[in-house]
């Protein structure tokens, strides 16, 4: 009788480790695993795309990884004669708002004072609503890069604004966040002219065409 209740034992025990190996293949494999993840299908994007996703529209102007799936956007709107600063009294005012590449550390350095008193920067701001964020004023070196793929592509990236509702660019001189710093006074900001791709330092309280950047 011992004997058979010995091998009785036995045999459960082997029993329930054949099947804790079967539920850990399961789940090795992705086979019949509650806890299994499924593939998520990302869109991936091109210069010239339409992006619409989240609440943010814009026109892809630059690819900033391999897969293609981040990049730049443009606005698909602008705004005209619009100031860097609201008066002249800020004119000699220096912001240190200066980067060159980063559009989005000027635009913080601006919040930092008051964004209120400088108009271009607050046109490009105000996208940021209903949980949107990360519009900002482009650098010099972020808007000569928009006029080099809108001067090299312009009947295609032009078209894909239009074709989306949106305004497309002016040959006009454009704002850049990037000030010029001292001894320059009074202290000036970098523009573009989107006519020929020539930037130039600008009084600040030349009304020109601003058009916002956000990353995605």
């Amino acid at each position: 009788m011992k004997h058979l209740i010995t091998i009785t034992v036995m045999l459960v025990i082997a029993l329930c480790a054949s099947c804790d190996k079967k539920g850990n293949n399961d789940d090795e494999n992705g086979n019949n695993s509650s806890n299994g993840s499924s593939t998520t299908v990302t869109k991936k994007y091109v210069v010239g795309n339409f992006y619409n996703e989240n609440g943010v529209q814009g026109i892809v102007y630059k690819i900033t990884d391999k897969d293609s799936l981040h990049g730049m956007i443009i606005s698909l709107d602008e705004i005209s004669n619009c100031k860097w600063i609201a008066d002249t009294t800020l004119e000699k005012v220096e912001t240190r708002a200066t980067d060159g590449n980063n559009g989005m550390d000027n635009m913080d350095t601006i919040k930092m004072l008051n964004i209120d008193d400088y108009p271009a920067f607050k046109w490009c701001d105000s996208k940021n609503t209903n949980s949107v964020t990360g519009w900002y004023l482009p650098a010099l070196n972020e808007l000569d890069e928009i006029y080099r793929v809108y001067a090299n592509t312009a009947l295609s990236f032009s078209d894909s604004i239009k074709t989306n509702g949106g305004t497309d660019f002016s040959p006009l001189i454009y704002w850049s966040s990037t000030e010029v710093p001292p001894p320059s006074k009074p202290i000036s900001a970098q523009t573009i002219d989107f006519n020929n791709g020539h930037s130039d330092n600008t009084p600040k309280r030349t009304p020109l065409s601003v058009r916002a950047v956000r990353a995605f």
